[in-house]
């Protein structure tokens, strides 16, 4: 078995089977050379915030740190700063994000980037939506998933941990 790191979508580093270490926070994504039933993580768990730095043009990865699921449109949890919405005519592509659904091993959700509230009402002011770009009541990231973030431009998200805003 081997875990490789790709941050931002970069080449992966390959770590040594064993006791690899991995940055807390650090979103991953784990391939395996033969059938696994248990992966076992140890450490400690993200306790304040924490901000991934999104480079336009890639997709970036990103993952929950906490024990505890976000909602994307839930403001104590997520803020996004610099991000490209999409525009109300549909013109302009804004950012989006792709999730995995583990029940399905499949794409799940993907979620679009809307700051329309001058335009289309205050429901659309700085949110996350769904596919015909309605606003959605939850817009989940469970606990430890990881996702793919399409940046449009330089951009910087940032989770707070759910637990601790409750």
């Amino acid at each position: 078995v081997f875990v490789r790191i790709e941050p931002e979508c970069r080449a992966g580093i390959d770590l040594a089977p064993g006791n690899p270490t991995v940055d807390s926070g650090t979103a991953f994504w784990l391939y395996a050379n033969k059938d696994i039933d248990d992966f076992a993580f140890n450490g400690q768990v993200v306790s304040g915030e924490l901000a991934y730095t999104l480079t336009s043009g890639k997709m970036n990865l990103c993952a929950n740190p906490f024990p505890a699921t976000l909602n994307l449109n839930d403001k104590n949890q997520v803020v996004i700063t610099g991000a490209t919405s999409y525009s109300a005519d549909g013109e302009t592509a804004g950012d989006y994000i792709d999730t995995w659904d583990f029940a399905t091993a499949n794409w799940g959700p993907r979620y679009y980037y809307v700051d329309l509230a001058d335009s289309w009402g205050a429901e659309y002011a700085d949110t996350w939506t769904d596919g015909d770009l309605a606003p959605v009541e939850t817009t989940a990231i469970g606990i430890g998933s990881g996702f793919w973030y399409n940046a449009k431009g330089n951009a910087t998200l940032t989770f707070a941990n759910p637990v601790k805003k409750q």
